[in-house]
């Protein structure tokens, strides 16, 4: 024999005399609990730095207030673009980049 499954306990029957009812309708809202400022985290110059991730190769400098390169190489990166139009292409045809056209 299957032990029985312990679940929640039967609701309490709506028709209870002592229990008061409850009234719906507007009730008056509470001010939320004020929230503390954070100070801001000041770099080195006292200009503090934007929230976020920083661009690609780059470092604050809190005297400017600017982001500097950082001296990686990496602080663009240039994508050369196609003069292949966009879409699906003719069947059968591939873009020649010399000729400029599908072929």
């Amino acid at each position: 024999m299957a032990p029985k499954k312990q679940g929640r306990p039967p609701k309490a029957d709506k028709t209870d005399a002592k229990a008061p009812a409850k009234k719906r309708g507007r009730t008056a809202k509470k001010d939320p609990p004020a929230k503390k400022a954070k100070p801001a985290k000041s770099t080195e110059g006292g200009i503090t730095q934007p929230r976020g991730r920083p661009p690609l190769g780059k470092n604050w400098d809190g005297v400017k207030g600017e982001w500097v390169d950082d001296g990686s190489g990496t602080a663009k990166i240039i994508k050369i673009k196609s003069s292949k139009p966009r879409g699906r292409p003719p069947a059968g045809k591939e873009w020649d980049e010399k000729k400029k056209k599908y072929v």
